[in-house]
């Protein structure tokens, strides 16, 4: 008797065991299967996301190599929803004689609402956060060791990303209308982080962005002046 109930018992376990590894195998399988559904999107996306690129550097290069542009932006102005991002490209090239290190940075400017008022308490509007955008909107894109050093004459496209976000402040949805953003190349005989106030410096005062030059000549602003990038969220 006591045989069979302890035989009852172990095959009561045994069975338990059984549908806990079936049951184990299966959730493997699907977390596998998934994992290679979301890595085939994803791969798709991003050769389509780079053969965009492409064009646009294709685009940039001719506009270096047949003109006297020096600093190239063709495309500044992007409609986006929320959520998605867009990625600009900055084509520079050294005309300054000699090889030089440049390095690029992109910070937010202001915010318009769709008939042109500015976003904020004047517009009757919530505020936004400009250390917020400049974190979540722009990222590890915010300020880039590229296009690193170029030889006298030498070029190279530099992406600047920007992801039009959800929030525009903590807790703050990201309302519809235009945000601006400069970028920013500029040269440094340093760590990049340690020159960038020239640009800010810049933004602060356009009138004397070319002066700059004077008073720090192996880090100043690129051309003299910044551009514009616009995100019109729809």
């Amino acid at each position: 008797m006591k045989k069979t109930m302890l035989f009852k018992r172990n095959s009561r376990g045994l069975e338990l065991s059984v549908t806990v590894l079936v049951l184990l195998i299966i959730s493997i399988v699907m977390f596998i299967l998934a994992l290679t559904l979301l890595k085939k999107f994803f791969f798709e996306a991003e050769s389509i996301r780079l053969e965009l690129d492409k064009d646009v550097e294709r685009r940039i290069e001719k506009i270096l190599t047949q003109g006297t542009d020096v600093l190239a932006a063709p495309f500044t102005k992007a409609t986006l929803a929320r959520g998605v991002d867009k990625v600009f490209g900055i084509g520079v090239r050294n005309v300054l004689g000699a090889q030089q290190r440049f390095c690029t940075y992109t910070f937010f400017d202001s915010a318009y609402l769709p008939d042109e008022r500015e976003v904020g308490k004047a517009s009757g509007t919530p505020e936004y956060d400009s250390g917020f955008i400049q974190q979540h909107w722009l990222g590890d894109f915010a300020l880039l060791d590229e296009p690193g050093v170029l030889g006298q004459g030498d070029f190279r496209v530099v992406p600047v990303r920007i992801k039009a976000f959800n929030l525009m402040a903590d807790g703050q949805q990201t309302l519809k209308g235009t945000y601006v953003f400069n970028t920013c190349v500029f040269t440094s005989s340093q760590n990049c982080s340690q020159s960038v106030g020239v640009c800010r410096e810049c933004a602060d005062n356009p009138l004397l962005c070319g002066k700059l030059r004077d008073t720090r000549p192996t880090n100043f602003v690129y051309t003299d002046r910044l551009t514009k990038l616009f995100i019109e969220v729809s």
